[in-house]
């Protein structure tokens, strides 16, 4: 039983639905970055000197920079396929992605490997956290086994930190009511993954802080 969440029923969202809102999410994250190398490859063919050039370009390689680590990001955590993951790889996509979001991430997890279903959950909840502290604050990812269970666990802290509603009924796998449809989708799809594993999520509010944590049984 999720404290927050309450029991959680068979998901009401149609498949179609959520395919269509998650890729719609992965084209506005990805749309920034082409932008600033489209707009960075323009100023740098007007440019009239050497200096303004090479700040165009350097302004175009740090969107292609960007850009690769979403794609690398995104590529692993709404991927598919058995095979366990490195946990220092999903160190470094997650790392990545913060260098442009004003959180801080602290990457807490000390097990050397993950299955691919803890995995893709642990970067999901990573991401779904930055946005509880969009504004600043700091995001700490931990992640273990306790028995037979695999228990991933990420916090987000700070003044602001905050569960929005839409995220709330995402994680319940209930429909979009109202709130932002990117948030909604990235959490509809960790329930969906989390729920195909036999798993549970859990959200729990506190003073200054949100804590994600999904459960999965006999993950290996």
């Amino acid at each position: 039983m999720n404290p927050l969440l309450g029991a959680e029923p068979p998901s009401a969202v149609p498949p179609e639905e959520l395919a269509a809102r998650l890729a719609s999410r992965l084209c506005h994250d990805l749309i920034g970055p082409a932008n600033a190398i489209l707009l960075g490859l323009a100023l740098a063919a007007e440019a009239d000197g050497a200096e303004t050039r090479r700040e165009a370009l350097d302004a175009a390689v740090a969107g292609a920079r960007r850009l690769t680590g979403l794609l690398e990001f995104s590529r692993v955590a709404y991927g598919v396929g058995e095979e366990a993951f490195a946990t220092d790889r999903l160190g470094a996509l997650a790392k990545a992605i913060f260098a442009d979001l004003r959180p801080r991430l602290e990457w807490a997890v000390e097990t050397p490997a993950m299955a691919a279903v803890a995995g893709r959950c642990l970067l999901n909840l990573v991401q779904i956290a930055a946005g509880a502290v969009a504004v600043g604050g700091v995001v700490r990812a931990c992640a273990g086994r306790e028995g037979a269970r695999t228990v991933v666990s990420v916090e987000a802290i700070g003044d602001r930190a905050e569960l929005h509603p839409e995220v709330l009924g995402g994680l319940a796998g209930k429909p979009l009511a109202d709130g932002l449809a990117s948030r909604w989708a990235h959490a509809s799809y960790l329930h969906a993954l989390v729920r195909g594993a036999r798993g549970e999520v859990v959200a729990k509010v506190v003073e200054a802080s949100v804590l994600f944590e999904v459960v999965l049984p006999s993950c290996r």
